[in-house]
């Protein structure tokens, strides 16, 4: 059994995945930080599913790209829960996670993460495979350069949202738990894979390059 963590965005979840499976899912929304909300629904998720800590194999968290508290907030969060029970880490792209959550909508899939002044963080898809991976751009040149009936999906609301509705194509906000079931995927095939972390080993993905490194270890 995986814990899944993502503070990727405002919207905050987490979830409990076993066999290709989301056994139960909590979801949260802060424009402040993450950390507040993160223990207390931790403490009821665990509650409710009737399990202990110890049962967890390993913890899965979203490293990013996204807001620096946002993504701080979960990365320092799961740091703290690896350690003090000593399990593994497998981090995951937030874009990935987002784009694949809406990949049985359309062939095209483009992913976006804000990363304010204009720009996006974003990824494409096609057919579920990443084509392009973690890039920064305006919004309005990728709306430009996209094959026709792409979709373009976020995990909350962006701040150029109103050129995207008034570009013709199809955006949504994706739906919390479907984003938590991809992420448990891709974290069972990395945990089987043995791509995992020690808890300092984590190295977040900002969508603004706050000037500060790695967190942990040096």
């Amino acid at each position: 059994m995986h814990l899944l963590i993502d503070t990727s965005s405002k919207n905050g979840s987490m979830g409990l995945f076993l066999k290709s499976e989301l056994l139960c899912s909590r979801s949260w929304t802060t424009s402040q930080n993450h950390t507040s909300e993160l223990l207390p629904t931790l403490d009821s998720m665990i509650t409710e599913a009737k399990i202990k800590l110890s049962d967890i194999s390993a913890i899965g968290v979203t490293k990013g790209p996204g807001g620096f508290s946002a993504v701080r907030a979960g990365i320092v969060s799961v740091q703290g829960l690896a350690f003090g029970l000593a399990k593994p880490v497998v981090a995951v792209n937030a874009l990935e996670v987002i784009g694949l959550s809406a990949s049985g909508l359309s062939d095209s899939v483009c992913a976006l993460v804000d990363a304010g002044k204009n720009q996006v963080i974003y990824s494409t898809l096609f057919k579920g495979e990443i084509v392009k991976k973690s890039e920064l751009g305006m919004l309005d040149e990728i709306i430009t350069n996209a094959p026709e009936g792409t979709i373009f999906v976020s995990a909350s609301t962006i701040s150029d949202s109103a050129i995207l509705a008034a570009s013709g194509f199809e955006s949504l906000i994706t739906n919390y738990e479907a984003r938590l079931t991809e992420m448990g995927k891709l974290v069972e095939k990395k945990f089987a894979l043995g791509e995992v972390s020690e808890s300092g080993d984590l190295i977040p993905e900002y969508a603004r390059d706050p000037h500060i490194g790695r967190i942990g270890k040096k």
